[in-house]
Formats: C-alpha cells, sequence, structure tokens
C-alpha cells in the first residue's frame, strides 16, 4: 500500500514520507482513507519550530508525526466490529497522513494519551472538508463542561483563533452573555461572521473599560483565556469578578519574564480560580453510568451543531493544501499570522 504521511523530521522541516499500516486488520480495527486533515496550529506550530522544547525539555525530539483532526471513508472492517461498515464518512484524531487503522473499541483501560480516539460517524449535511473542525470544537467544548456558569452570566473569551471561535460560540448557545475579545480585525470579522455578537479589538478600546461597562462594574464571571499565553492568563485575573474563575484553554509554551506576584495577590485576595482545561482530564473517553459527559459524547454532540448549522465553522476555513505542499503550507500558517485560521490538507486526489 502506497500511504504517505507528514513528518516534522527537524525544527522548521516537514516532509511527506512513505508510512506503513498493518496489511491485515487486527481484532477491533478498521482502516480509513484520509479525505482532509486539519492543522491545529498552536500545538502544531510548537511541534514543527522546536517551541515546544520551552516546556517539555528533553522529553522533546524529532521526528515528530503531527495531526489529530482527520476526516475519512472506511475502506475495511474487522469482523468483529458492529456498528461501522465500508463507505461512512468518519471523524477521527488521526494523524497527517493517506490513511490510518483505528480502533472504536470502548475499553476501560484504554489512555487519553491515544489522540486517535474517540471516532465518530459525521452525520448527514456535514461535508467531509469541515468534518475534522469537529475536533478542535472538541477540545473547546471542555472550557463549558468545567466552567461553572449559567444562563445570562458573562463570559470573556480571550484570543480567536480556531479554538477561542468555537469556545465563544458554544459559550454563547449554552446562553452565556459573551464577550470576545482579539487584536486582529481579521479574526474578529471571522467571529462575526460566525455569528459571535459581541467581538471587540483590545487595541481600538480600553479593554479594562469595556470589561467594566460590560459588567456592570463586577467583571467577568468566566475569563477563558485560549491563546496560551502566560501574560494574558495572568492579566485575566484582573478583568475577572469576585470568585469568579480563569480557564486555561490554550496552552501556554512560550518563556516569558514578568513578574506574576502582583495578579497571583489580586487572585488571592478576590478568591479567583484557575482551572487548565486539558481535554483529558476530566470525564472517560466513552460514556460511561458513573459519568454525565464523555469526550466522544462532546465529538457527537460538535458534529451535530455543525450538521445542523448551529456551530458555523466554514468561516474558519482560509486555506486548502496539498499534502507534497507540506513545507509550504507550515511557513506560511508561520508567516501569514492572523490571517491564518483553518489550514485543511486535501488527500483525496494524492496519487
Amino acid at each position: 500500500m502506497n500511504i504517505r504521511q507528514i513528518v516534522f523530521t527537524e525544527a522548521n522541516k516537514a516532509e511527506l514520507l512513505p508510512a506503513q499500516n498493518p496489511e491485515r486488520l487486527e481484532p477491533g480495527q478498521i482502516r480509513l482513507e484520509t479525505c482532509y486533515s486539519l492543522v491545529s496550529p498552536g500545538t502544531e506550530l510548537s511541534w514543527y519550530s522546536g517551541i515546544q522544547r520551552d516546556v517539555a525539555g528533553d522529553k522533546f525530539h524529532y521526528p515528530i508525526y503531527p495531526g489529530y483532526c482527520q476526516s475519512g471513508k472506511v475502506v475495511e472492517v474487522s469482523t468483529d466490529v458492529e456498528g461501522l461498515k465500508v463507505g461512512e464518512l468518519i471523524v477521527s484524531g488521526g494523524p497527517h497522513a493517506s490513511q490510518i487503522v483505528v480502533s472504536p473499541e470502548e475499553s476501560e483501560n484504554l489512555t487519553h494519551g491515544d489522540l486517535t480516539k474517540p471516532i465518530q460517524k459525521v452525520p448527514q449535511g456535514l461535508n467531509a472538508k469541515l468534518a475534522p473542525f469537529a475536533k478542535i470544537g472538541e477540545i473547546a467544548m471542555t472550557a463549558i463542561r468545567i466552567a461553572e456558569y449559567s444562563l445570562g452570566d458573562r463570559v470573556l473569551v480571550l484570543g480567536l483563533g480556531l479554538v477561542g471561535n468555537l469556545a465563544a460560540q458554544l459559550f454563547q448557545l449554552s446562553g452565556a452573555d459573551v464577550l470576545a475579545v482579539d487584536i486582529s480585525d481579521f479574526r474578529i470579522q471571522r467571529a462575526r461572521t460566525c455569528g459571535v455578537r459581541n467581538a471587540v479589538n483590545s487595541k481600538e478600546v480600553d479593554l479594562g473599560q469595556i470589561v467594566r461597562e460590560w459588567s456592570g462594574g463586577l467583571g467577568a464571571d468566566v475569563t477563558v483565556e485560549s491563546v496560551g499565553s502566560s501574560e494574558l492568563i495572568l492579566q485575566s485575573v484582573d478583568l475577572t469578578r469576585r470568585l469568579g474563575e480563569v480557564i486555561i484553554l490554550g496552552t501556554p509554551r512560550r518563556k516569558t519574564e514578568l513578574n506574576p506576584s502582583p495578579h497571583l495577590w489580586q487572585a488571592h485576595m478576590k478568591g479567583v480560580r484557575f482551572k487548565g482545561a486539558l481535554r483529558c482530564l476530566f470525564y472517560p473517553l466513552h460514556p460511561r453510568s458513573y459519568s454525565r459527559y464523555s469526550v466522544a459524547e462532546d465529538l457527537r454532540q460538535i458534529l451535530q451543531l455543525m450538521a445542523d448549522n448551529r456551530l458555523n465553522v466554514e468561516p474558519l476555513h482560509t486555506d486548502t493544501f496539498k499534502p507534497d505542499e507540506c513545507q509550504q503550507a507550515y511557513r506560511h500558517i508561520q508567516e501569514a499570522g492572523d490571517r491564518s485560521l483553518g489550514v485543511l490538507f486535501e488527500w483525496t486526489d494524492l496519487g
């Protein structure tokens, strides 16, 4: 089988290389031919550039096999797998590869570190090109699940990249009063096109004043930092009300030099809580009687919201590349900056 996969072979170098999958499926496995895979820009650029080493140290090394947002058609099913058949469209957390083998197994012993799981069928009304965005929505959903808020509570979302945009939409759908913030007019306009009603550019306004006016002088009930900026996480305390929450949805990676004490003093005096929102930690991968939530159910709900046009992702798609253009694609993401959001690899015409 002529399988190819995108690999980061060294810092700032992406290559499309031959790969291998088992010729025969093991029990419990299915084989997917990839249609599209979506770049998760924050994570993948940190791997591509090597910035991840700032936080991972010697545990970080090349080669790296990026990608965890994939749509593909089932081309083979092991005889013991039920509920899936050849020809169905699936979303998985598979890497940027032309073909993958995954398991829909729901064992209690599954590790959250296996990013290929869970998988879900793509509902009618949603195409293969947009379906991979659901994996980003699955990540954003973690903030909705762990935040303590209710109908009408004020939620401040800082950063309108893919994760922040989808988090803002989801909080709004769940009844929160959302104020979304970015420093990019392009991303603010895309957020408004997606239906985020209240979005402002913090370069053009006094954000503290805007938040005070919006919140009646109290501050946000919940502030969601989706950029992954250590400085912005600390500054979030100033924008959050007494006994409020700061949700760390973005992953801080870059080295920074600052004095955290004034912000931590404020957090202490105001009783502000910090919560990390890594999707792996709070509930099982698959539905279980002992948990209200599961990652698989989050993914199913996100896909259905997209199919019903209640969660809008089409304005987030900015670029499409062929897999053999992977080096060009990652350089484009670096150089385009705020104007690059949803970058897809199209695998359907791979020779």
